[in-house]
C-alpha cells in the first residue's frame, strides 16, 4: 500500500489505486489513445509513458526549488510558481475565476479556477487555497468561525458545490503540499476523496505514485468526446465500484474455505486432538466456536493494520507479528510446510493486543475477543496440552481470507475498503451451515468429504433453530430515518429548543454542552442484532450528530467522527443475540467502527449480550398453567371480569 495515496468515503477502493501505480495497465479507459485530445494525434504507449516521465521530470526539478518555500509562499506566489505548472503538466488550462460561482441564485462559491480539458470546452472545478500548518490539516479546517460556505473548510465548499451543481460531478482541491479528487458524494457519515501526498510522491521520487497521479488526474480523464457513453474518470469510477461488489461476494465463498482449512490445520496436525473432538457430540460445534472467534481476531487485525490503528512499516510489529506479514507469506507459492511455528507466533500476535506492548506502540483493546479464554479449546490454559496447526493449513487459510481471483489473477482484498455490510454478509453466509467432522469418507451436495475432516454443512438447520436472520442495508436505512431520527430531533430540540443540524455552528458553549448530554443519554437496544447492521448505522447515526455538535461544523473531520462514534458506543447501544457467533461479530463490526487508537473496547463486552430476549413463560411453568395471580387486578382493571376469567382458568388447569 502507497503511503503517499489515501482513499476514504470508497470512491476508488485502495486496490483499484494500487493497480494505478503498475508498469501496465489493461484497462480500455487507460488506453493510450484516451490520453488525447480532438484534432490531436494518436498516441502509444511509449509515447504515453515518455509524455509522463517528461512531466515527472519537470515538476520534480520544480519541486526541488520550491518545495521548502511553500509554507510561506503568498496565495499568488503559490499559484503561479507551483499550482498553474502542475496542473499544466496534468494537461489543464487553468482559468481564474474573478468572481464567486452562484448556485441557486443565493449560494456563492469562491472557487479559483475551472480546469479546462486541454482545448475543448469541458472544464472541471480546481480550488486552491495556502498551507496551514493545523491539526485538520488545510483542507479540512474551517477558514472562518461562522455559518456560510466561504467560511466552511475549503473540501467542504467544493463538496457542497458538486453537491449542487447539475454540470459538474468531478473537481480538484489543492494546498500544495496534497491534492485531492473530490466527487458529487452523498454519503453520510465521512469525506470521500482520494488523496495524493505530493510532498511525499516528489521527496521521496516516488514514480509509481505520481503514475497513478497521472493515469487518475490527467485533464484527459474528465473529457468526454461526442461518441463515448461516459468520460475516462466515469468509466474508472464505475468499474471500481463493481470491483469491490465482486470482491464482497468472493468473500463470503472465502471465508467458509478458511474456516475448514484452518480446522482441518488442528486435526491433521493433533490426532489425540481428533479423537477427543469425535469422542464428544458437540465436538465440531466446540471445535467451530473457537475457529470462529479466531478468524475474528484475524478480520478485527487486517482492518486496523490497514486504518493505521497498529504499527506500520519499519517496526518490529509489522515485520515479525503482522497480519500483514502472514499474509504477505501467504501469497508465495505454496508446497507442503508441517512446521507449526507460525500458529504459535500468531498466537502471540493476539496475546500483544490484548495486553499491549507499550514498548512497541501496541495499546491494549482489551475486550473478550482477544482473550484466552475466548478460545480455550485451541489455546487452553493451566498447563494442559494444546493442539498445534500445520503452517501450510495456516497460510491456506489467510490466503483464503486476504485474496480473490478476479480473471484468474489473484488479487488483495483490501480491508480498509470492505464495508460493514459485507461484514454482515459474511454473518449471512454462516447462518445455514452446521460444523461437522467426517469419520469416513462421504459425499455433501455433490462434495467430496475425506474421512476425518471439518466441514461446513449446507444441510444445517441453524437459521431456523435459532431465530437468525440477516436485515438487508435498505431495511436498515429506513429503520434509522423512521424509529431512531426522529427520537434524536425531539431530545435536542428538548435541549435545544430549535436545533437544527445544519445550525451547529451557531451554538453557544452551553448549549453545545446541553445537546451533547442529551445525546449521549439516548439508549438504542437491538434485542436481536445479528451481527449489528442496526446498531452500526446508529453508531454512524448519533456519532455524526455528536462530532457535529462538537467540532460547530456540519463537516467534522474524519478523526472527529470516530471518537464520536466510540463516544456514542460508550454510552448509548446495546444489544442481545441468542447466536453466540452473531454476537462475536457484531461486537467485531462495532469495533472496527468505532475503533480509536489507544482507546480499549471492553467496555463493549457489557453492552453486547448473549442470550435470549424474548418475554415468555418457560415450558416447566407452562405445563403447570397459569397461576392465579396472573389475574390479580391491577390498578384501573374490572375486578368482576378479573375474577370471572381466574375462575375460567382454575377449570381449565384442573382438566
Amino acid at each position: 500500500m502507497n503511503n503517499n495515496i489515501k482513499t476514504s468515503g470508497g470512491i476508488f477502493t485502495q486496490h483499484f489505486i494500487e493497480t494505478l501505480e503498475q508498469d501496465h495497465v489493461s484497462h480500455p479507459a487507460l488506453k493510450p489513445e484516451t490520453f488525447i485530445f480532438p484534432y490531436q494525434e494518436r498516441i502509444g504507449e511509449r509515447e504515453l509513458d515518455a509524455r509522463m516521465s517528461m512531466a515527472w521530470e519537470s515538476l520534480v526539478e520544480r519541486w526541488d526549488v520550491i518545495g521548502r518555500e511553500i509554507a510561506s509562499l503568498d496565495i499568488s506566489a503559490l499559484r503561479q510558481r507551483w499550482i498553474r505548472p502542475l496542473f499544466s503538466a496534468l494537461g489543464f488550462n487553468l482559468e481564474f475565476n474573478r468572481s464567486d460561482i452562484v448556485l441557486d441564485e443565493d449560494k456563492r462559491y469562491p472557487i479559483s479556477y475551472f480546469g479546462r480539458c486541454g482545448t475543448t470546452e469541458q472544464v472541471i472545478p480546481i480550488h486552491s487555497v495556502l498551507y496551514r500548518n493545523c491539526s485538520e490539516g488545510s483542507l479540512e479546517a474551517k477558514l472562518a468561525p461562522g455559518r456560510g460556505v466561504k467560511n466552511a473548510a475549503p473540501h467542504d465548499m467544493l463538496q457542497s458545490f458538486l453537491n449542487l451543481s447539475k454540470d459538474h460531478s468531478w473537481g480538484l482541491l489543492t494546498d500544495g503540499i496534497s491534492l485531492r479528487l473530490l466527487r458529487d458524494f452523498y454519503h453520510s457519515y465521512t469525506r470521500g476523496y482520494v488523496e495524493f501526498d505530493l510532498k511525499g510522491i516528489f521527496e521521496n521520487r516516488d514514480f509509481a505514485g505520481f503514475r497513478a497521479m497521472y493515469r487518475l488526474l490527467h485533464a484527459s480523464r474528465f473529457y468526454r468526446s461526442p461518441s463515448q457513453e461516459a468520460a475516462p474518470i466515469d468509466a474508472l469510477y464505475e468499474d471500481s465500484l463493481s470491483q469491490g461488489v465482486a470482491v464482497g461476494g468472493k468473500l463470503r465463498e472465502n471465508v467458509q474455505a478458511a474456516i475448514e482449512q484452518f480446522a482441518d490445520g488442528f486435526l491433521i496436525s493433533s490426532p489425540g486432538f481428533l479423537q477427543q473432538l469425535q469422542s464428544q457430540p458437540d465436538g465440531a460445534q466446540q471445535l467451530y466456536q473457537d475457529i470462529l472467534v479466531s478468524i475474528y481476531r484475524i478480520l478485527f487485525l487486517l482492518f486496523a493494520e490497514q486504518r493505521g490503528m497498529l504499527p506500520g512499516r519499519g517496526s518490529l510489529y509489522h515485520e515479525e507479528y503482522s497480519l500483514t506479514a502472514l499474509r504477505t507469506l501467504a501469497e508465495r507459492p505454496q508446497g507442503e510446510d508441517p512446521h507449526l511455528d507460525l500458529w504459535e507466533k500468531l498466537k502471540v500476535t493476539f496475546s500483544m493486543v490484548e495486553h499491549g506492548v507499550p514498548q512497541l506502540g501496541i495499546y491494549a483493546y482489551n475486550g473478550a475477543l482477544f482473550s484466552a479464554a475466548r478460545t480455550s479449546l485451541l489455546m487452553p490454559e493451566g498447563g494442559a496440552e494444546a493442539p498445534h496447526c500445520r503452517n501450510d493449513y495456516l497460510l491456506s487459510a489467510i490466503r483464503h481470507l486476504t485474496t480473490v481471483e478476479q480473471d484468474k489473477v489473484l488479487q488483495r482484498i483490501s480491508y480498509s475498503d470492505l464495508s460493514v455490510e459485507e461484514i454482515g454478509s459474511i454473518y449471512e453466509s454462516l447462518l445455514d451451515i452446521t460444523p461437522r467432522i467426517s469419520t469416513s469418507p462421504l459425499k455433501v451436495n455433490g462434495r467430496e468429504i475425506s474421512a476425518n475432516s471439518f466441514f461446513l454443512d449446507p444441510r444445517g438447520m441453524a437459521r431456523k433453530t435459532t431465530g437468525s436472520y440477516y436485515t438487508p442495508p435498505s431495511l436498515v436505512n429506513g429503520l434509522i430515518k423512521s424509529a431512531l431520527e426522529p427520537v434524536l430531533l425531539e431530545r435536542l430540540r428538548q435541549a435545544v429548543p430549535g436545533y437544527e443540524s445544519d445550525l451547529v455552528d451557531a451554538l453557544t458553549p452551553e448549549e453545545a454542552q446541553r445537546a451533547e448530554e442529551a445525546l449521549l443519554a439516548i439508549k438504542v437496544v437491538d434485542p436481536a442484532c445479528g451481527s449489528g447492521a442496526f446498531l452500526i448505522a446508529a453508531d454512524n447515526r448519533l456519532g455524526l450528530e455528536l462530532a457535529r455538535i462538537r467540532e460547530h461544523s456540519q463537516f467534522p473531520p474524519d478523526s472527529a467522527l470516530r471518537h464520536a462514534r466510540r463516544d456514542v458506543l460508550a454510552h448509548c447501544i446495546h444489544g442481545v443475540d441468542l447466536n453466540p457467533m452473531a454476537v462475536e461479530l457484531c461486537k467485531v463490526s462495532l469495533w472496527i467502527n468505532a475503533a480509536v487508537e489507544d482507546a480499549p473496547l471492553n467496555f463493549l463486552d457489557h453492552h453486547i449480550q448473549c442470550g435470549n430476549s424474548l418475554v415468555g413463560a418457560a415450558p416447566d411453568l407452562l405445563r403447570q398453567g397459569i397461576p392465579d395471580d396472573a389475574y390479580k387486578p391491577l390498578s384501573g382493571d374490572d375486578k368482576t371480569l378479573a375474577s370471572d376469567r381466574k375462575k375460567q382458568n382454575r377449570k381449565e388447569r384442573a382438566g
